[in-house]
């Protein structure tokens, strides 16, 4: 067909895969200081001028040992009453997770040996990955790296440059995705359809979202990419030395997070299936059962252990955090009905909004190909995907992240189903323009809602707009009303010295006793996945919104866009531009997707000030 033989031309090819780099990286380099400390923050949170610090200031030897005085999963110590977490907001990016790295890179002592975290919600790699260049960023006098809390206090500076480092490690590793991708299709398939499947990556709107933010889910998804390549090889040659590469591939990614590890199966998959031809199936079976194999079976969890040594020597803590991770993030303890069904349903909806509607429909075309079509290649791919999906939909994961090993299948998938439907149809050269119309379906539709997003990254932050107005327009001394701690992620930037802040929780009943002034609520809180609609909850949420007791002062907001700021389709029109993938609202995607940009809330109590007589200022 001729777009194929126009892509596999040698020139074209370079061309191709220098400009896919450079739109990869151009997409993940806008907005990089997204969220992150600064002078401009810090006049919100000091108003008077002055650098604020604990009470007593958090001694360096408890900074390189804050696992242990500041634990996982509200495991309340004396210390941890004694420095609140809003404590730290001024030293946090916007990101609810990104200041977890830098807290385990402060209790590493690699110069000692010392490579124990503490921290058992995630794997160690993505310390390793981001500690590396922090040090060489010190050593060459870019930051500062101290146990010293209180400069970073007074120069937030230092710790921007941090978190724009670790999240640069980020970028790096999104352009390898997207060229391992093009590697992997390749390698499978031919050029034409790694390097769709690699386009397709480059501008997915989660893909774009998560090269933003300093965590290990894109890590993750290179050695993913890098496992399929392996085991692709594997297939095609059964040589040893592609064994031990995939094995160590997934051992690393693994490493990186935990739930890659359920896509070991594909190692002895690809055995098989090379070996299966001409072979009866019984005998196939048993020539599995090679020394490379096995070597190839037991090497992710060889390098799980000599990268995280710490977590099987304190085996008991990592268990109690693990499950707590699970439980935080997913369904737990829904009912048995509910959970079948979103484990359904759940993933599928969460792809359509981080994935994309249209490349998702040709991902499932192309599983469908796969099952029905009896294509190795097709087959193994279909088979990862199939047990990422069973066993993260099972689980219940509620964000789109954990769906990231997905995401090389199902472009690779979606990117095969487009060219198989091309050969059938026997297209003519004039006809040519409808296999480049579907590539411009698949990827102008995900690249306008991605570039929606990266001007959010680029604006200001909405935290910061809200912070602004209420240091505007809210007097000192008022009392504000927050129904969970405050932290950096759900309320605005705020001067605990100016208000005087009252966690009045979800309930109605000390919303009515403590009467503040104003209440901060967010779209987090309203989000029923997230927080669970008890009945006392619903009262708060009642009292707050249909009580006569408070008006809704102001709300803060930004939708993604491209070209004006807070447009939207027309109403009439707002279900086509859906379909088409022209909307660019995530209002309605999954949390994760938006901590770019929640909804901020600001409620007034319709008191005068003559009732508030007897209250004083607390």
């Amino acid at each position: 067909m001729a777009l194929r033989d126009y892509m596999e031309r040698p020139t074209r090819r370079a061309i191709q895969v220098v400009a896919l780099i450079a739109l990869s990286l151009t997409l993940g380099v806008i907005g990089i200081r997204w969220g992150v400390p600064s002078a401009a923050r810090n006049r919100l949170y000091f108003s008077d001028g002055r650098p604020w610090a604990p009470p007593q200031p958090v001694p360096e030897d408890m900074v390189r040992r804050s696992a242990e005085h500041f634990p996982e999963f509200k495991r309340v110590k004396d210390v941890s009453a004694q420095y609140p977490r809003s404590v730290f907001n001024p030293l946090r990016s916007y990101h609810p997770d990104e200041y977890y790295v830098l807290k385990g890179l402060a209790n590493l002592d690699p110069w000692r040996l010392d490579l124990k975290t503490g921290l058992y919600a995630w794997p160690n790699m993505i310390f390793y990955l981001v500690g590396v260049p922090l040090q060489v960023a010190s050593w060459v006098g870019q930051v500062r790296l101290t146990h010293n809390l209180t400069h970073y206090y007074a120069h937030p500076e230092d710790l921007a440059r941090m978190y724009v480092i670790g999240r640069g490690v980020v970028v790096v590793f999104s352009v390898l995705t997207v060229l391992m991708v093009y590697l992997a299709g390749r390698s499978l398939y031919e050029h034409a359809v790694g390097f769709l499947a690699a386009s397709l990556l480059a501008v997915t709107p989660a893909f774009v979202i998560y090269q933003h933010y300093l965590t290990a889910d894109i890590v993750a998804m290179f050695f993913v990419a890098a496992f399929l390549y392996c085991v692709g090889q594997v297939l095609a040659t059964q040589a040893t030395g592609w064994h031990v590469l995939a094995g160590v591939a997934l051992g690393l990614a693994a490493s990186t997070k935990y739930q890659a590890i359920v896509l070991l199966p594909l190692l002895p998959l690809a055995q098989y299936l090379g070996v299966r031809p001409g072979r009866p199936a019984g005998r196939a079976l048993v020539k599995c059962f090679t020394r490379p194999m096995l070597v190839g079976l037991v090497l992710p969890f060889l390098v799980f252990i000599v990268l995280n040594p710490f977590h099987l020597l304190s085996l008991k803590e990592f268990g109690r955090v693990f499950t707590g991770e699970r439980a935080s993030v997913s369904t737990v303890g829904w009912s048995f009905d509910a959970r079948v069904r979103e484990a359904i349903g759940l993933p599928a909806k969460m792809l359509s909004e981080g994935f994309g509607y249209w490349p998702l429909i040709l991902a499932v075309a192309g599983s469908l190909f796969a099952l029905f079509g009896q294509v190795r290649r097709d087959l193994l791919l279909f088979t990862g995907l199939a047990i990422v999906y069973i066993v993260m939909g099972g689980i219940g994961t509620i964000y789109v992240r954990h769906l990231f090993p997905l995401f090389p299948m199902l472009v690779l998938l979606a990117s095969r189903a487009v060219f198989i439907c091309a050969d059938g149809l026997r297209l003519r050269p004039r006809q040519q323009w409808i296999v480049t119309a579907v590539c411009a379906l698949l990827l102008c539709p995900s690249l306008y809602r991605s570039v929606a997003h990266i001007r959010l990254f680029a604006d200001e932050s909405v935290r910061i707009e809200a912070g602004q107005w209420i240091a505007k327009n809210i007097p000192a001394g008022a009392t504000i009303g927050l129904p969970d701690d405050n932290w950096q992620y759900d309320v605005p930037p705020l001067d605990e010295k100016r208000y005087q802040l009252i966690v009045t929780g979800y309930s109605a009943r000390n919303l009515k006793a403590d009467h503040p002034d104003y209440v901060l609520t967010n779209s987090r809180q309203r989000d029923p996945v997230l927080v669970p609609r008890t009945t006392e909850c619903e009262a708060f949420w009642n009292y707050l919104s249909l009580s006569r007791e408070y008006v809704l002062a102001d709300e803060f907001r930004k939708s993604p866009y491209v070209f004006k700021r807070g447009w939207r389709p027309p109403l009439r029109w707002r279900s086509l531009f859906s379909l088409a993938g022209l909307d660019p609202s995530n209002e309605d995607a999954p949390e994760d997707l938006r901590y770019v940009n929640p909804i901020l809330y600001v409620h007034r109590w319709r008191g005068s000030e003559s009732e508030k007589t007897g209250r004083g200022v607390r």
